[in-house]
């Protein structure tokens, strides 16, 4: 369902989006094509996740095995309890995001610039220990006792800005760590920053063939868990 509401939101704001003040507002005719076209994708898209072909396959052969059983569902208390599991759900996500946010609000107020800051951190594109990474994660190698930081291959590591920021940011892998053990569900968490770093827990190498395809990263400054 997630992901139906998801392709909804999606074809909206790609109509939305195409629109400008300079553009004169479409024909009844042009938006009922557009409806037409977007009701197909929907069904395109719901039948490929969903497979409703397949559902009925196994309804028919449990009619003819006599599998069925019968039983009384009330809407409104299903509804009610989506609803919410939802709330919780987006709770505990809004408290991981307030302690990320809250943490480096003040780290940064309490930051002092510094020419040749000293700042020790796992660098994602340079694990050269990867015995560190002892835990399984998303099919990935990770080490849950610390994130890890990554910076693209088109900054250079050493500048005393980049170096700076990160050292803003030292001290909330607490912050992460504290974050899962609240929300064993929580998947990802991220720290991106401006400067054009960011910081991901579990931590993990990102492996990358840096003459192939260069390791980049649209820097914006964001605290996100995610999961």
């Amino acid at each position: 369902m997630a992901s139906y509401w998801a392709v909804i939101y999606l074809l909206i704001f790609s109509i939305v989006g195409t629109f400008t003040l300079d553009t004169s507002v479409p024909s009844l005719e042009e938006v009922k094509e557009m409806a037409s076209r977007i009701q197909l994708d929907l069904v395109n898209h719901l039948n490929n996740k969903m497979m409703p072909s397949k559902l009925q396959d196994i309804y028919e052969q449990a009619v003819v095995e006599g599998d069925l059983t019968e039983s009384y569902v009330d809407g409104n208390k299903l509804v009610d309890k989506v609803a919410t599991n939802w709330v919780e759900l987006l709770e505990k996500k809004k408290r991981a995001v307030k302690n990320i946010v809250e943490f480096l609000e003040n780290s940064s107020l309490n930051a002092t610039y510094e020419e040749f800051p000293d700042v020790d951190f796992l660098n994602a594109n340079n694990i050269t220990n990867e015995s560190i990474l002892d835990d399984k994660f998303g099919g990935k190698d990770v080490t849950f006792d610390m994130s890890a930081v990554q910076i693209p291959t088109d900054i250079y590591n050493e500048d005393p800005i980049i170096l700076n920021a990160i050292k803003v940011t030292d001290g909330i892998d607490e912050i992460f760590i504290n974050n899962r053990e609240k929300d064993t569900d929580l998947l990802w968490q991220y720290v991106g920053s401006s400067t054009g770093f960011y910081r991901s827990y579990p931590g993990k190498v990102t492996h990358h063939n840096l003459i192939q395809k260069p390791n980049f990263y649209a820097s914006k400054p964001c605290g996100l868990p995610h999961g």
